[in-house]
């Protein structure tokens, strides 16, 4: 349904041209050469329309193979050369001709159709940019009870099933849990997915990743940890562009559940939801290192999981999408999400300087024994050290089977007196204060 939406009308279009183009004419002489006539502009106009509709299909509905920066060329490329074969499909047309001041024109006006829905998707990125700037979400399209009755000096693990609402309607624990005043629940499905609530009900999901396809050889659970249908959310965040970071199947189960969800992340991140997605741009945000934003009452910091640059002194390429960690903040209580970080993070003194800026209470750090591409388990102790933690969770783990590991023996690297390590079970939450 969305490749036929998207793709349909410049088809059809092409149609319409090549009918007409067919239809004869009485016979006329060749016409003089003439750059500066009246059918150039319906030429440059015929051909604008066509570029913009090719355009429009490729950002809407992007055939895999095709990178999402050559869209917008291989989109004017495609109406030129349709063009190209237009004017020689006229030659065989009674009273018709094919010239190359018609397909100048042509040329011209594919070019401009194209670089003019560039030009358009370039202003809408840059008005969810400013956007990202402060909003205040409308509530969800399902109730979700606020209360503030209760409050645990300490974390505190809850691993309870999803419990039945309204309407009898088999809803995720978070839903109707009670969160008190100076603490948020924060529960872990698997991997770097996450949700959040505050004590205002306002829930945030970080880089949720649910595929239904979990063939047994690759995921360690072969169901995923969420239907999306049972947990109405306010705010998406993403940390970068990877598969299981966004996920463009899982972004829209979230968004046919509530249409008021609004999806914050990275350049490439909110690029994938528009062109891969039937999100409204109005719910897309982007946001970079550095930049803050207020969701509801929770305030959050984006900072940088990798260095943009890389770090060459330790051969490390530039990442290929910006790699972001987020701290949130809410009523006097700190969270750190680091993404994916480079694996020398702790070496980073800018990295590090970011994040330990806002004090984080706890940190929940990708990490992993021998896989390179992220800190070793050395290497996420000195992390959390340097950050001040008071906490840490072991976290992108439980998922696939080749990058599992064991959070017993990641948290026996640990020393007395520094940050205490804090195993969550999968599919679990804690309520932090």
């Amino acid at each position: 349904m969305r490749i036929l939406k998207y793709w349909a009308p410049p088809l059809l279009y092409m149609v319409l041209i090549f009918v007409i183009s067919s239809m004869e004419q009485p016979p006329l002489p060749m016409p003089e050469f003439e750059w500066l006539t009246i059918d150039k502009l319906y030429h440059f106009i015929e051909y604008a329309i066509l570029g913009g509709l090719l355009t429009r299909a490729f950002v809407g509905a992007k055939p895999s193979i095709v990178p999402s920066q050559l869209v917008w060329y291989i989109a004017a490329l495609l109406s030129i050369l349709y063009g190209a074969s237009d004017e020689w499909h006229q030659t065989f047309v009674p009273g018709r001709f094919a010239t190359i001041a018609d397909w100048v024109a042509d040329v011209l006006g594919s070019i401009a159709g194209a670089f003019g829905v560039y030009l358009y998707y370039g202003y809408q990125s840059s008005v969810r940019s400013l956007r990202s700037l402060s909003f205040i979400s409308p509530e969800p399209t399902v109730d979700i009870n606020n209360f503030s009755n209760r409050h645990k000096n300490v974390p505190t693990t809850d691993s309870r099933q999803p419990t039945t609402i309204k309407k009898g309607i088999n809803m995720h624990s978070l839903v109707d849990l009670k969160v008190p005043e100076g603490a948020v629940a924060v529960h872990w499905f698997e991997q770097s997915s996450f949700a959040l609530k505050d004590s205002a009900g306002t829930i945030v999901q970080i880089d949720p990743y649910f595929p239904r396809e979990r063939p047994a050889d690759r995921f360690i659970h072969t169901q995923p940890p969420l239907d999306e249908s049972t947990l109405p959310t306010n705010f998406v965040l993403l940390t970068h562009a990877h598969g299981d970071h966004t996920c463009s199947e899982t972004i829209r189960r979230i968004w046919e559940t509530s249409n008021a969800t609004r999806f914050v992340g990275p350049e490439e991140s909110t690029r994938q939801i528009s062109e891969e997605t039937d999100v409204s741009t109005e719910n897309i945000s982007e946001i970079r290192a550095g930049e803050s934003v207020t969701l509801n009452r929770l305030t959050v910091h984006a900072v940088y999981a990798k260095p943009p640059d890389g770090d060459p002194s330790a051969d490390i390429a530039p990442p290929d999408v910006t790699h972001l960690g987020y701290i949130i903040a809410s009523n006097g209580v700190t969270l750190y999400f680091s993404g994916d970080p480079i694996n020398n993070f702790a070496e980073h003194n800018k990295l590090i300087s970011a994040v330990a800026a806002h004090k984080p209470d706890v940190g929940f750090l990708t990490n992993h024994p021998t896989e390179g591409e992220f800190p070793f388990y050395d290497g996420c102790v000195k992390m959390a050290t340097r950050i001040g933690l008071t906490h840490a969770v072991p976290v992108h783990r439980a998922c696939f089977v080749t990058r599992d590991y064991d959070p017993n023996e990641w948290a026996s690297n640990f020393p007395a007196g520094g940050p205490e390590p804090l195993i969550i079970e999968r599919n679990s939450h804690i309520i932090y204060s």
